[in-house]
């Protein structure tokens, strides 16, 4: 470079940010780029790696999960589990992600669909069973989502489909399917999807309709949906509506990120109940992660003549409602009253039952200090005590039947 033409070095450093850019191909072209490359992952951190010689040997051997249980401090543990898997190996393993490959596999989908989970499937009763009857044998542990407003309203049981309900609605006219996604929340916390609802070539008219049913017939707590483009005036009619029951999102190469990365994570941490639809799989698996040399990523796929991977989005969007919900209960001060108030819960009893006691301890205290005057003025002889009403008080001081000058 014309700067250290003379004399002097130039350092660069970056996170990995895809295969593609000028700092991928220097720190990978080394035939065509003349530099010292460096890596340095999270296990050469003392602060992240409780062994640092070790792991610097043994790591590289290792997978990213074995490596962060066997060398990683409580804090990279955390962060790993708070992360999605690539944008871990991004950040913290000097990863290259392959933009080529679907975002999210197969295999993770599998692991949150009843049915395809391996948890469900018991090899010694099904070995030597035929297709046929294994999946006989299978029936009823998969579901199917509803893809019918009406059937899905018909048919709504809170016990099985969750009590509280969360739409995504991603707005689409004629090239792409309107997608509308229903998840329900059941009581162990698993999101359950309930509803796929895919509108073509629909008016705008008939998909606020659909909208405006769902809320009125569910109990959809709260919703999201896409307010860009065409969506925006759908969006600014349904608020009038349905006020803060539904919330816009604008489709930002920022937001997208944020949403594709929690469906992931909540994947991985086996948050879902997905149906067994491979049409939805599809549209799952076929979601691609590809940088442009921007801030973010993109997140998207090819266009077909089914769509455009449209109920990924309202799956993702309806997520976002789950996990927008989710903060605004757990924040700090919710934390704070909720803690309040089982503190008063359990200490309640006891300050009643103090403040009984203490009143009690009060008034043995006023009857002894009142017998002790009462001794010292007229002697050991008379002693009032408790629950004595006025006229035996009055006979124990010698008045029979007080009148206005004794009195």
């Amino acid at each position: 470079l014309p700067v250290i033409s003379r004399a002097g070095t130039i350092e660069m450093c970056s996170s990995p940010l895809g295969k593609i850019g000028q700092f991928y191909d220097i720190l990978t072209d080394k035939e065509t780029y003349d530099y010292e490359r460096y890596n340095i992952p999270w296990w050469f951190c003392r602060d992240l790696c409780i062994d640092v010689p070790t792991a610097v040997k043994v790591a590289p051997d290792l997978s990213t999960p074995e490596r962060v249980e066997t060398f990683g401090t409580k804090i990279i543990k955390q962060i790993f589990k708070n992360n999605d898997y690539d944008t871990f190996r991004q950040e913290y393993e000097c990863d290259f992600i392959d933009s080529s490959e679907s975002y999210i596999p197969l295999d993770l989908i599998f692991a949150n669909t009843p049915g395809k989970r391996e948890s469900d499937i018991d090899l010694s009763a099904c070995e030597n069973l035929s297709d046929e009857d294994y999946w006989e044998y299978n029936r009823g542990i998969d579901f199917q989502t509803y893809s019918d407003l009406d059937l899905a309203i018909l048919n709504y049981k809170p016990e099985a489909h969750g009590d509280t309900l969360f739409l995504g609605f991603d707005v689409g006219r004629t090239h792409d399917a309107t997608a509308i996604f229903i998840l329900g929340r059941m009581p162990d916390g698993k999101k359950r999807a309930f509803a796929r609802i895919e509108l073509r070539n629909q008016p705008f008219e008939v998909q606020e309709e659909t909208i405006l049913k769902a809320y009125k017939e569910l109990p959809i707590y709260r919703g999201r949906m896409d307010a860009t483009g065409i969506g925006k005036p759908i969006f600014e009619s349904l608020h009038k509506r349905l006020g803060d029951r539904l919330d816009g999102v604008t489709f930002t190469a920022e937001e997208k990120e944020i949403m594709a990365i929690d469906v992931k994570r909540g994947l991985e941490q086996r948050e879902f109940l997905l149906s067994n639809d491979k049409e939805f799989h599809r549209q799952i698996h076929s979601i691609k992660r590809t940088s442009n040399g921007g801030k973010y990523f993109k997140y998207d796929a090819e266009r077909n003549e089914k769509g455009h991977a449209d109920s990924f989005w309202a799956w993702a969007l309806a997520n976002a409602a789950v996990t927008s919900t989710d903060k605004k209960n757990n924040n700090f001060y919710a934390q704070r009253r909720q803690k309040r108030i089982e503190l008063m819960q359990e200490t309640e009893p006891e300050r009643i039952e103090n403040e009984q006691k203490t009143l009690e301890q009060k008034q043995e205290e006023n009857q002894e200090l009142q017998q002790k005057k009462a001794a010292r003025e007229f002697g050991d002889s008379v002693v009032i005590t408790k629950g004595k009403s006025l006229r035996q008080i009055n006979n124990a001081f010698g008045y029979d039947k007080p009148d206005k000058k004794n009195w």
